[in-house]
Parts: C-alpha cells; sequence; structure tokens
C-alpha cells in the first residue's frame, strides 16, 4: 500500500513539475522568438544597406568624374591677328600681362 501511496504521490508531483515546466517553455520559447525575430530584421537591414552601398560604389566606379578645371590647359589658344594680317596664337595660360 505505501507503493501505491508513493505512485500517486510522484504522479500527483509529476504533473506539477509537467505543467511548470511547460509554463517555463513557453515563456522562455516566446522571449526567444522576439528576440530572434528582431536580430533577423536587424540583419536584414544591415544586409539590404550593405547592397546600397555597394550598388553606389559600382556607380562610382563607372561614373568618370568632371575635371576640375582650374588645372586643365588644354584649351585652344586665343588666336590674335594684327593689321598686316598675321596671326598670333596666344595660349590660355597668359594672364592679362602677358606673363606665365
Amino acid at each position: 500500500m505505501d507503493t501505491q501511496k508513493d505512485i500517486a504521490e510522484y504522479g500527483v508531483v509529476a504533473r506539477g513539475s509537467h505543467s511548470i515546466l511547460r509554463s517555463l517553455l513557453d515563456i522562455v520559447s516566446g522571449e526567444i522568438s522576439g528576440q530572434l525575430k528582431m536580430l533577423a530584421d536587424l540583419a536584414t537591414k544591415i544586409w539590404q544597406s550593405n547592397i546600397q552601398f555597394m550598388d553606389s560604389i559600382a556607380k562610382l566606379q563607372t561614373t568618370l568624374p568632371s575635371p576640375d578645371l582650374r588645372y586643365t590647359w588644354v584649351q585652344d589658344p586665343v588666336r590674335f591677328e594684327d593689321a598686316l594680317g598675321r596671326v598670333i596664337p596666344i595660349p590660355s595660360e597668359y594672364d592679362l600681362g602677358g606673363e606665365s
């Protein structure tokens, strides 16, 4: 008879433990799934940002920058024609005083 009583007591304890463990599992899995979803969203945003950054880099590599005109001396010279019809080319690098 003591064995049946012990089995009945262990059954009550086991059922109580089972319900406590089920509740604990539900709480933990709910917190973990929320955190995993947040982590997945963050990873997706980082991935999209990296793709946008790589697209920008690719566009910059294919687009040639415009030259800085302050350092460009490939302009045609100014042609000066005197009264006798002689043409004198004056390079555009010369300033108004005629010095380079």
